[in-house]
């Protein structure tokens, strides 16, 4: 937290800078300025995933239960990365079976499980690919797929792929970016709800990511 506190108030500082309120920018400042505003958006990023995951192993994550629509929340998130798919040419689409139950879970942590899913999905699939989420009924639990186009985990890789830390090695993984927290912190949350997450991939083919959420 003592961290995120100065790096909060550089942002806020240079968000004013850029929108030229101490006088206009040369084109030049205006550049270097938007590379400091992305790096202190990165370090915000690593400070937020370290800190879920002292929760997550100090067994502080205290789950707020209620009833949700899982359909509802993936339309959600799939409307807040529009402009990160955009970018990339990248088509979304989502298919939920129509009159599912509500499933028990903590909004914000089921937010964050389908936010970091959707946006690697997106990361990780080349220009122009398309990216498939399908929220279904598994019997006595609701079951979501991302199914990207992308370019899929190689072999020696699989198994660390819930790894703090780890990246696997692939032609967009310095474009893509990131910590390597967010798959083992989506991992231990889908697991506090007393779910399972899972995937399968094809090298250069793509991958799917698949969790299921107990309904009771």
């Amino acid at each position: 937290h003592e961290l995120r506190t100065p790096l909060t108030s550089i942002r806020g500082y240079v968000d004013l800078l850029l929108l030229g309120t101490l006088g206009p920018l040369s084109q030049p400042q205006g550049d270097f300025l938007k590379v400091v505003k992305n790096n202190v958006a990165q370090l915000v990023e690593l400070i937020d995933d370290l800190l879920d995951v002292s929760k997550v192993e100090a067994g502080e994550i205290r789950l707020r239960r209620e009833p949700i629509d899982l359909g509802e929340l993936l339309y959600e998130v799939g409307e807040s990365l529009f402009s990160q798919f955009t970018a990339r040419s990248i088509s979304l689409a989502i298919e939920v079976q129509p009159d599912l139950p509500r499933v028990p879970a903590d909004r914000q942590r089921m937010r964050q499980i389908a936010l970091n899913l959707i946006s690697n999905a997106c990361k990780y699939t080349p220009i122009g690919g398309h990216v498939d989420i399908r929220l279904r009924n598994g019997g006595a639990r609701l079951q979501v797929d991302v199914r990207d186009t992308g370019v899929g985990i190689a072999p020696e890789a699989q198994q660390h792929i819930f790894t703090p830390f780890f990246r696997a090695d692939n032609p967009l993984r310095d474009e893509a970016g990131g910590t390597g927290l967010g798959l083992s912190i989506t991992k231990r949350l889908v697991e506090l709800h007393g779910g399972e997450i899972w995937f399968d991939t094809h090298e250069g083919q793509g991958t799917t990511f698949s969790f299921a959420l107990p309904l009771g």
